[in-house]
């Protein structure tokens, strides 16, 4: 195995770990907000609109979080007319792929850490 697949490896399994603890962090603050919520006499403003559009919208609270910037989705529409050999992406630009999504992943826990620091603090 050549040294840069060796380093895409690694990134991929770095994107992976990040990306569990995004989903774990997700999972956290949810439940801290549905326990704020069910503490609460008189529900907020912020808290009804956000209640109002998931069920509205049947989006579920992942599929939002899905939908977020930071997050790079897989098209699998536009390569239907495209070979197999069109498809491959060059090592570089997978490994410029990977650390965009890596960093994306950084800043998203960096969020949710900040958020739940201020729901804390609250």
């Amino acid at each position: 195995m050549t040294a840069l697949q060796t380093q895409i490896n690694h990134l991929d399994q770095q994107i992976d770990t990040l990306n569990q603890s995004i989903e774990q962090l997700t999972k956290y603050v949810a439940s801290l907000l549905e326990e704020r919520h069910q503490s609460m006499t008189v529900p907020s403003p912020d808290l009804i609109g956000r209640s109002v559009r998931s069920s509205s919208g049947g989006d579920s609270y992942r599929e939002m979080m899905m939908e977020s910037k930071d997050i790079l989705l897989e098209d699998d529409d536009t390569d239907l007319g495209m070979s197999h050999s069109e498809k491959v992406m060059s090592p570089e630009l997978q490994i410029q792929r990977l650390t965009a999504q890596l960093t994306a992943a950084y800043n998203r826990i960096a969020a949710l850490e900040e958020q739940l620091l201020s729901k804390r603090m609250s």
